[in-house]
């Protein structure tokens, strides 16, 4: 996922296009966009397509002929990586010819509840002090969560609790881990 600070240019989607009857081909460091006919290029610069054609200015009728649960902005909120809908609302400012509505209805976004929340230890000690490395140490379980690129699963979280180092150890098991920990 890119970061676009005061979003200048139109992105457009491969998905979208392919959607509404364009055919996309790749062909090393370029990108050619055809429909009815028509054709637009698109070369590889900075690990973007880029095109660079003057009369390309009304790019965003490829937008306008996708039509998104009615012009939700959720769809956009899911299709940019969850960002937050003040931020959405200002790439949609910035953007020309993307004009979204606010949904009518109330949207719970599972990945944005399952991001935000926050698990608390059972076994942290409140009040109680040690004056002794590893005198106390904390060692926490956390997981199953969505599988990682990586494919882990697990984190197993240990804390020396003098010092407050805590040790973070990506896990696909909880079992086989543990033991290489003891």
């Amino acid at each position: 996922m890119l970061f676009v600070h005061k979003l200048k240019f139109n992105l457009l989607s491969v998905r979208a296009l392919v959607n509404i009857g364009y055919v996309v081909t790749f062909r090393g460091d370029n990108c050619i966009i055809e429909k009815e006919g028509k054709r637009v290029t698109a070369n590889l610069e900075n690990d973007l397509y880029v095109i660079h054609n003057d009369k390309l200015q009304k790019a965003n009728s490829v937008y306008n002929n996708v039509k998104p649960h009615d012009e939700c902005i959720h769809l956009l909120h899911r299709r940019l990586g969850h960002i937050n809908f003040k931020m959405l609302t200002q790439t949609v400012k910035l953007s020309e010819g993307v004009k979204l509505k606010p949904c009518s209805k109330y949207l719970n976004c599972n990945a944005c509840s399952q991001d935000k929340s926050k698990i608390i230890p059972a076994n942290r000690l409140s009040g109680f002090k040690t004056k002794e490395p590893l005198k106390v140490v904390f060692a926490d379980l956390i997981g199953p969560m969505k599988p990682s690129l990586g494919g882990t699963c697990y984190i197993l979280s240990i804390m020396n609790y003098y010092s407050h180092y805590e040790f973070l150890l990506l896990t696909e098991k909880q079992n086989r881990d543990i033991q290489k920990f003891l």
